[in-house]
């Protein structure tokens, strides 16, 4: 193939490349956005053309690439809350070598064992997130209850600390979408 004409477009960063056989009939016609003159360079040295030709309309268009707006401090946040929340919901907490439901219907029945004291029924079996079954007791409903807040306190605490970070990155005219938010949480049931 020939390539025939490589025009700029004047609406976009960009370029269009039409290739034709030696009768002048379009052969392929594609267009190529700013991030893709690696593929037109591909393209031309797969169907024809001489690159050197279009060095300084690929380099002139290469230069016109807009970075990607800057995440905001904001947005971070809402992605930082959905951890921690999803965190707080699935987590669990840990009470000796067990680790226990964390999801609002658990809470609630773990609050009314802890609410019920030394009235609980003997004999309740209560399974854990790795699926085996402990005896349930007054003490044991403290524990859990106490592990409960902990685990609250130290995935709110983690979360804010994350988000204070997002935001100084951001007052320094930086990127906030690099604070790598994925590590450094309290401990959760990895079943």
């Amino acid at each position: 193939m020939i390539l025939k004409q490589v025009i700029k477009y004047t609406n976009a960063n960009a370029i269009e490349a039409t290739w034709t056989d030696s009768d002048g009939v379009v052969q392929l016609c594609k267009a190529y956005s700013d991030a893709q003159m690696s593929d037109f360079r591909a393209d031309v040295a797969q169907y024809g053309g001489d690159i050197a030709e279009y060095e300084a309309l690929i380099a002139e268009v290469e230069a016109g690439i807009v970075p990607p707006p800057f995440a905001t401090a904001a947005s971070v946040w809402e992605s930082i809350k959905s951890i921690r929340d999803t965190k707080t919901q699935q987590g669990g907490y840990k009470v000796g070598t067990d680790w226990f439901h964390s999801d609002t219907f658990s809470r609630t029945q773990q609050i009314g064992l802890t609410i019920m004291g030394a009235n609980m029924p003997a004999g309740i079996m209560w399974k854990t997130m790795a699926g085996s079954f402990v005896e349930m007791t007054p003490t044991l409903a403290q524990q859990i209850f106490a592990a409960a807040g902990a685990q609250d306190a130290a995935l709110f605490g983690y979360a804010e600390q994350l988000r204070v970070q997002a935001y100084a990155i951001e007052s320094q005219g930086q990127d906030p979408g690099t604070l790598d938010i994925s590590v450094g949480w309290p401990a959760t049931y990895q079943g």
